[in-house]
């Protein structure tokens, strides 16, 4: 996008303008994403067991869930180079030709923003509406360029479009219809008579062995007071209980919640469930090989670190290196640059926006 170029090369300008060393700047695809993710995964796998070789570990898949996004990357069993340029992951010396895929506009916020759009389009006279996915109790009033301001939803811009022109929803906290809504949001007709398809036609070989789900999987987990592992009856259960309960009731429990997140917790659930259950194809029993997992000894489970680790070639190379390679200090001296690029871009976006 042209808006993107731009704002690269500002920040390009500025960076080479400070005292680091700079290669170059550019979009992440969404197979870099998943690459990153995996690494994370395994690397962080790996030093959790580092009297095993890695040679001789199985690969963990990696699961993020994010707020535009969501992301899948594994070691599949199928030839991936039959459907497309597979990632390859060099790894404790070893090479791994991964799936990686990122589906856009299937992360927490954008997604809760389509369900929210549909239920607007369902009946646009209205300035009231109902929304089945959040608990009773609650309501809120947003802008249309809430609703309409992301590239996710702008393509179903009505006619008459005015960005600040308000519409108000009621929560009402009913599982069932919820669930309906959110499996909406996917399109599992355009993989009909398709082998090896997730949804929206996307290809996604055969998933296997074991999972770590992270970000916004393990914080729905968490608020369902669920443990690393679980079945996906007992999840199923505990959601329903979840989604029944009034906003107060959701304010007691969770008091440490910002309510944004509370208000979308029983959301985040079903959309949880349709992409591991129907868009993944994670069966009960391949359910139970999932951890849900913020931290792994003390480090947070996060593309950025498998990022940095690629970036700054510090992957080990020989088993012996994998928990030697990279130290606690030196993890935030790297961590503390990447934040610190990251509020430089962000100040010159805002520049360019003014």
């Amino acid at each position: 996008l042209p808006a993107a170029q731009t704002i690269l090369a500002e920040i390009q300008h500025l960076i080479k303008s400070l005292p680091f060393s700079f290669g170059n700047f550019h979009i992440l695809s969404a197979q870099e994403l998943g690459s990153f993710n995996w690494i994370t995964a395994n690397y962080l796998d790996g030093n959790n067991h580092p009297r095993v070789p890695f040679i001789f570990q199985r690969t963990l898949g990696a699961l993020h869930l994010g707020g535009v996004s969501a992301h899948i990357a594994f070691t599949p069993k199928r030839n991936v180079k039959k459907f497309g340029t597979p990632a390859t992951v060099k790894l404790y010396g070893k090479n791994y030709k991964i799936y990686a895929y990122s589906f856009h506009c299937y992360g927490r916020y954008e997604a809760e923003r389509r369900y929210l759009v549909n239920l607007y389009q369902a009946s646009e006279a209205k300035t009231t509406y109902e929304s089945p996915c959040w608990p009773s109790g609650y309501n809120k009033t947003v802008s249309m360029d809430d609703l309409f301001g992301s590239l996710c939803t702008a393509s179903k811009r009505p006619a008459n479009y005015k960005p600040d022109d308000e519409i108000t929803f009621k929560g009402t906290g009913n599982p069932a219809k919820c669930q309906e809504l959110v499996y909406l949001l996917f399109d599992f007709e355009a993989c009909a008579g398709k082998s090896y398809c997730s949804f929206d036609g996307i290809y996604m070989p055969k998933i296997r062995g074991k999972f770590m789900a992270f970000s916004g999987f393990y914080h729905i987990s968490r608020a369902l007071r669920l443990p690393t592992s679980f079945s996906v009856t007992s999840f199923s259960e505990t959601l329903l209980s979840f989604c029944t309960k009034g906003w107060a009731e959701l304010k007691f429990i969770l008091p440490d919640d910002k309510d944004c997140d509370i208000r979308q917790y029983c959301f985040d659930g079903f959309l949880m469930h349709t992409l591991l259950i129907h868009g993944y194809k994670f069966s009960p029993i391949r359910w139970k090989k999932i951890s849900f997992m913020e931290t792994v000894n003390g480090i947070h489970v996060k593309w950025s670190l498998g990022y940095m680790l690629s970036i700054t070639n510090t992957i080990p190379q020989e088993i012996e290196e994998i928990r030697s390679k990279i130290s606690t200090t030196t993890f935030q001296i790297v961590l503390s640059v990447f934040v610190g690029t990251g509020i430089i871009s962000i100040l010159v976006i805002c520049k360019l926006m003014l």
